[in-house]
């Protein structure tokens, strides 16, 4: 395993950008020890959620960009930009091992002033917090909590929004004791108001909000022995039954794979652009209505850019996809009550993304932008209606396909690029599949220096615990711990004393190491004046 490391000396220089901006870490842990995970993991999520979406050149340089404190400018498109600003709110992140708040803190200011570089004026993360409310039935209390966003947004600093919505959605933790848990929620709660005045009376700024999520996102427990998968050990405190600990629903957040057996068909939908009075049963084409949005080649291609970004976002099961210059025409397959929400999702996120990439080149041209009112009017690309047509018939898809990628013809259009959509489509045969949805937590991170059973009463102890080699076997717990909570693709992050480290090589740890994808694993400065040598592990998940 040991060929795997990056040596002292290179894991040095690796975090020696880290060392200036960073929060204290206990045990006399040196910052750039504590901070280059928190960065890293954040770099990893990022990037495995881009690679997945978006064709981005020099991703690793914009990434660094993207961290950088010396530069300001935010290296992302328009689309991207949109993308990270709703992954970092779909972000859920873990410590096993809270002393003082410190990790998360240094994860609340880092995803703060990434927000910050992405989102300048919260537009798109007053949006995230607002489109939340979608699922919220009772329209009385939809519309009151609209208004409770619109006054945090309103009435608070940029940065105080962006923390507070970053710890109630993002953010959780777990600590074996009570009165360091204390003094955690304690630093937590003056990073999350620091920005407000400080004229303002506590009990303003510490909001009944806030308040309540410091309880329910923190828990006193100890992660790796409190689990009921290991029921020889006893639990170190009470509530056997909290789900905020239930090894399958932490925080109530599920912590499995679930595969997703759909009753889908096949349909082919057709909508128009706006006010073009785009009938599908007429010809011809395009409309002669003078007020009617009609797409030049250029733009054409921009929104099959956009909507292929989306289709491959919410994976969508995409057959066929082309764009026109008055209408979409879109094959897809998926449940019948489905097809309006997603047509909506479609027509809705390209529309305003191709707003955002207009306004920006105009303002970039040196028109100085658009005005309010040509604002207001650019938005409107699309009807409000769409026709479907059922493709019953399995002997027809083929024709129905082609149909679809020629229709250009059939208008004397030039044809867009099909290249730029090709991989966000689905072929036949795996349309109809059965979906795997993996749940859980994206970032786990745990300092195993802080693992130990001191805080557990004698009385408590079984005779597993008072053994010299138990201190080991705690950390391979929470590191299969640490697994058992992550979703696909996640990524844990560890801090561990070499020493230890090396006893677990040789264990079972080491074969469900090598099963997952080892990102990095490197000696960092020893966080203990020379007395144990750490080591910084970073492992992505693959199931």
């Amino acid at each position: 395993m040991y060929n795997l490391y990056i040596h002292k000396e290179d894991a040095e220089k690796r975090m020696d950008e880290e060392k200036e901006h960073t929060a204290f870490y206990p045990d006399d842990t040196p910052p750039e020890t504590g901070n280059y995970p928190v960065t890293a993991s954040l770099k990893y999520y990022f990037k495995t959620h881009i690679e997945n979406t978006f064709r981005t050149a020099n991703l690793d340089e914009k990434l660094t960009s993207l961290f950088s404190e010396t530069d300001m400018e935010n290296p992302f498109n328009e689309k991207e930009t949109h993308f990270l600003v709703e992954k970092i709110n779909q972000l859920k992140l873990i410590d096993l091992t809270v002393t003082d708040g410190s990790f998360l803190i240094e994860v609340l200011n880092k995803l703060t002033f990434l927000l910050s570089k992405l989102d300048p004026h919260n537009e798109k993360w007053k949006q995230q917090q607002i489109m939340a409310l979608d699922s919220i039935a009772d329209p009385t209390l939809k519309s009151e909590l609209r208004e409770k966003i619109k006054t945090v947004f309103s009435q608070n600093k940029p940065d105080d929004a962006r923390k507070r919505y970053l710890f109630q959605n993002c953010l959780y933790g777990m600590c074996i004791d009570p009165s360091s848990l204390n003094a955690a929620k304690h630093n937590l709660l003056n990073c999350l108001f620091e920005e407000q005045e400080a004229a303002r009376d506590m009990n303003t700024r510490a909001d009944v909000d806030s308040l309540f999520h410091l309880e329910t996102n923190l828990l006193a427990a100890n992660a790796p022995i409190g689990s009921s998968k290991h029921p020889e050990e006893e639990r170190c405190h009470a509530n056997r039954s909290d789900d905020r600990f239930d090894p399958d629903r932490v925080f109530g957040i599920e912590t499995k794979s679930v595969t997703i057996h759909k009753n889908r068909k096949l349909f082919h939908i057709t909508w128009g652009t706006y006010n073009s009075r785009y009938h599908y049963d007429e010809a011809p084409f395009p409309s002669k209505d003078p007020g009617a949005v009609l797409f030049t080649l250029d733009e054409r291609n921009l929104l099959a850019d956009i909507l292929a970004e989306r289709i491959r976002m919410k994976k969508y099961r995409v057959l066929a996809l082309n764009v026109l210059q008055d209408h979409v025409h879109l094959l897809l397959a998926a449940e019948e009550e489905e097809v309006t929400k997603i047509i909506d999702d479609l027509k809705g996120y390209s529309s305003y993304t191709f707003n955002r990439i207009q306004e920006k080149t105009t303002a970039d041209d040196g028109t100085g932008g658009l005005t309010p009112a040509s604002r207001k009017n650019i938005r409107k690309r699309w009807s409000r209606k769409y026709n479907t047509d059922l493709v019953a018939d399995s002997s027809q898809v083929e024709k129905v396909i082609e149909e679809i990628q020629h229709n250009h013809l059939k208008h004397g259009l030039l044809s867009i690029d099909f290249e730029v959509i090709s991989s966000a489509l689905t072929p036949y045969k795996q349309a109809f599949e059965p979906e795997t949805i993996s749940t859980g937590f994206d970032i786990v991170f745990g300092n195993l220096h802080c693992v130990s059973t001191k805080k557990v009463p004698k009385d408590e102890k079984n005779p597993s615990m008072q053994s010299p080699e138990f201190a080991e076997e705690l950390y391979a717990r929470l590191i299969f711990k640490g697994f058992d909570l992550l979703k696909s693709d996640g990524i844990l992050a560890l801090l561990i004393p070499k020493s230890s480290w090396e006893n677990l090589a040789e264990s079972a740890v080491n074969a469900l190491l090598r099963k997952n994808n080892i990102l990095e694993i490197f000696d960092a400065p020893s966080p203990f004046a020379g007395i144990v040598d750490t080591v910084v592990a970073l492992i992505q998940k693959r199931e």
